[in-house]
């Protein structure tokens, strides 16, 4: 269940509240590993279970208690089963999606590069990528269908992105961390 842009239902949280941090947490590794099975990556169960354990240093990282933090697929779905009734598109999360979806830009960049209607796609597709649940909350219609069109929209846009050359999709992280591993096993 990917989180996008809610919020547990309070507005005395803030980024030191353990409840807040491990919600923003759990929402991104759930739309990391979500995203990437709808788009086509195969994983197991075991390697889907594999990556919730390995974000929980990740979590703790950030200040989050270990015994905290969900630890496999199963686990992350009961957590957003239990903290969903909390949930809610505050007019802010509504203002931020709005904002990603049409940012301001220059006339120049607007108008005169390709940006505005590929900037456009995409966040119409992160947007179609949210969880039905998440789409209720910010009332966004789901027509029947829906999520098999957004499931070939993000397998095509994979498959286009992979025939870019390396260098265009690795940052330099990625590209160290490969060393490191690569060294580790030797």
């Amino acid at each position: 269940m990917s989180g996008g842009y809610f919020s547990p239902d309070s507005t005395q949280l803030g980024l030191d509240d353990p409840h807040l941090l491990l919600w923003v947490h759990m929402a991104m590794v759930d739309a990391f590993l979500d995203t990437a099975l709808r788009s086509g990556l195969k994983l197991s169960q075991t390697e889907q279970d594999q990556y919730v354990r390995e974000m929980v240093l990740f979590a703790e990282f950030v200040g989050i208690e270990a015994s905290k933090v969900p630890n496999s697929v199963d686990s992350m779905q009961k957590y957003f089963e239990d903290i969903l009734p909390e949930l809610r598109a505050s007019d802010d999360a509504k203002r931020a999606a709005l904002f990603i979806a049409l940012p301001p830009l220059p006339p120049l960049i607007r108008f005169g590069t390709p940006i505005a209607p590929l900037w456009g796609g995409i966040a119409a597709l992160a947007g179609s990528a949210l969880p039905l649940w998440a789409r209720r909350l910010y009332g966004w219609p789901t027509p029947p269908g829906f999520t098999s069109g957004t499931n070939a929209a993000l397998i095509a846009t994979r498959s286009a992105l992979s025939t870019l050359p390396s260098s265009f999709r690795e940052s330099p992280q990625l590209k160290e961390a490969r060393e490191r591993l690569k060294k580790s096993r030797i």
